[in-house]
């Protein structure tokens, strides 16, 4: 009998050994698939994006070159096409990465993509309100804050896909040793228990991956919502955690 209650506990223990060990691993793939992100994005600049930029360059100034009416129309027909493709490129950056994230950090990421995103490209519209000091916001380790904006980035796509929302809004707070980012938006709302259910059309695995990848960085996600009432999302994360530290 004490065999098999110590056979069970060291399988438990197994288990639970396992399962962090997926957590961890789940953070290891965001982290490379956000870098990944990064350096399609600043191929797609560097390459694709400054190729198109001189080609506009230089078609303006065989523009000006032109005699006949008909290849300057031409001309400005292509030049047109070009410029269509270098914003569609733009585009496809942002999408990818924000550039925000290296030059200035989470705060002006999350600002950037909430402006771009959401409020330029889909007219909802949106507020943006950081209360989170310089030095704080820099405690956090780089990882940890490339975690928390794909988490921020999942959570305004299930807003903007599913919510009908007319407004959505972003704070960033401190509250002593925890940073909190709270998402809320005014659409139609939801069960938080059922979003799991078979033929629900919320994103109950992007909440799921959400919840478990803040865990793994000794944080949290909180969903307060009901139909007809919007929903808060709230993530959680302690500054400075040294185990986030250490994650490469």
């Amino acid at each position: 009998m004490m065999m098999d209650i110590t056979d069970r506990k060291q399988a438990e223990q197994k288990l639970l050994d396992y399962q962090q060990r997926l957590k961890a691993m789940a953070s290891q793939l965001t982290i490379v698939e956000e870098k990944e992100r990064q350096r399609i994005a600043v191929d797609l600049h560097d390459h694709v994006g400054q190729s198109l930029a001189l080609a506009r360059i230089q078609l303006a100034s065989a523009r000006k070159s032109a005699t006949e009416s008909a290849l300057a129309d031409k001309l400005d027909d292509i030049s047109d096409t070009l410029l269509e493709a270098l914003e569609d490129t733009q585009q496809l950056m942002l999408e990818l990465s924000s550039p925000a994230m290296n030059e200035s950090g989470l705060s002006a990421a999350i600002s950037e993509w909430l402006e771009l995103q959401v409020g330029s490209r889909h007219g909802i519209k949106t507020e943006f309100i950081d209360n989170i000091p310089d030095d704080l916001e820099k405690k956090l380790d780089a990882n940890v804050r490339t975690i928390i904006f794909r988490n921020v980035r999942e959570l305004l796509y299930n807003v903007v896909k599913h919510a009908r929302a007319n407004k959505i809004s972003v704070r960033l707070e401190d509250r002593n040793t925890i940073m909190r980012i709270i998402v809320e938006d005014d659409g139609m709302g939801f069960e938080p228990h059922a979003v799991t259910e078979a033929g629900s059309k919320i994103s109950g695995f992007g909440l799921f991956s959400i919840e478990e990848l803040m865990a793994d960085l000794g944080g949290s996600l909180r969903i307060v919502s009901e139909p007809g009432k919007g929903c808060t999302a709230i993530l959680s994360v302690p500054f400075g955690n040294d185990d986030n530290e250490n994650r490469s």
